[in-house]
């Protein structure tokens, strides 16, 4: 018989307890990562939820012009205009650093309520990044931002930004290991960013303009403790659950005592073991959920 839900995550803590490294606040040390194609949709899928939820914002949603606006705050969608590029990706620790960060200052208190609405967490430092897309790099962290650029972006160089061309691109650019709070389990972190959009220039010479987006884009962690938190939610008898909960345990050993490479191959075989149970033992839909959760661990480890 599957075991109850209580078991399920006593058993995970059991088994992954070192693993969870707590944070100020209550937060969870969490890894995600962010394909180039993540990115470029992350401006389209939220200006959907805006509208979406527009009943309910009032006045604070507008749009002219095409562009959705949310308090005086505008997402140029990219993958729309091929003469648009992302240059900038900047983690915010809350919706209330976007408020600070607006141009316009009264519109700054009800952008950060209404990010905060739309799903928008937090996170503490430390925090960390890593960008292995070309043309990219972590910019030294200030207070509540962790900053990814492109090189040349203090000098309005847009090399390597991310376009239309980007869309597509599913392979992680960027990773990011945050302090969340709260703690996703197994649904995804509303993680707080600020874009920077840039319009190719019309003439030779002349710099290109810039707009800065404030959105919400959810995002599912890719580590260890993502796993145990599905597994733990995924209704399995007690024999497969140990076994698959045992072969985490392994990849949970080898992260703690940094071995990436060894822990990435337990996290492959476990994503082998789930598709060969996924025939009587595993449901076709939670098998294929524990599967692309394990191949992102293996991809953030590979960063």
């Amino acid at each position: 018989m599957p075991a109850s839900p209580v078991s399920l995550r006593s058993l995970a803590l059991l088994l992954l307890a070192p693993l969870l490294v707590a944070f100020p606040g209550g937060a969870l040390a969490r890894t995600f990562l962010l394909a180039p194609g993540d990115v470029v949709a992350a401006i389209d899928a939220f200006n959907g939820e805006v509208i979406a939820r527009s009943g309910g914002l009032g006045r604070a949603v507008s749009v002219r012009r095409g562009a959705v606006r949310l308090s005086g705050s505008v997402c140029p969608s990219v993958a729309a205009d091929p003469q648009r590029a992302i240059t900038r990706v900047r983690f915010l620790d809350s919706a209330a650093r976007a408020a600070a960060l607006a141009r316009t200052r009264s519109a700054q208190p009800a952008l950060g309520n209404l990010l905060a609405e739309l799903g928008g967490g937090g996170w503490v430092s430390p925090a960390t990044a890593v960008a292995r897309q070309p043309h990219w790099v972590v910019v030294p962290p200030s207070p509540g931002i962790m900053e990814l650029s492109t090189v040349g972006f203090p000098a309005g160089d847009p090399l390597g930004g991310l376009d239309a061309t980007a869309a597509d691109d599913a392979r992680a650019a960027f990773r990011a290991d945050l302090g969340v709070s709260p703690d996703p389990t197994t649904g995804p972190a509303g993680l707080v960013l600020a874009l920077t959009v840039e319009t190719r220039p019309t003439r030779p010479g002349r710099a290109g303009k810039r707009s800065e987006c404030f959105l919400v884009a959810p995002a599912l962690p890719a580590d260890v403790e993502a796993l145990v938190d599905l597994l733990a939610a995924t209704p399995l008898t007690d024999a497969t659950r140990t076994r698959l909960g045992y072969m985490l345990a392994e990849a949970e050993h080898w992260v703690a005592v940094s071995q990436p490479v060894r822990a990435a191959r337990s996290a492959r075989a476990f994503a082998l073991e789930v598709a060969r149970r996924s025939v009587g033992e595993v449901g076709a839909a939670d098998a294929e959920a524990l599967i692309a959760r394990a191949l992102a661990m293996v991809e953030a480890l590979g960063l």
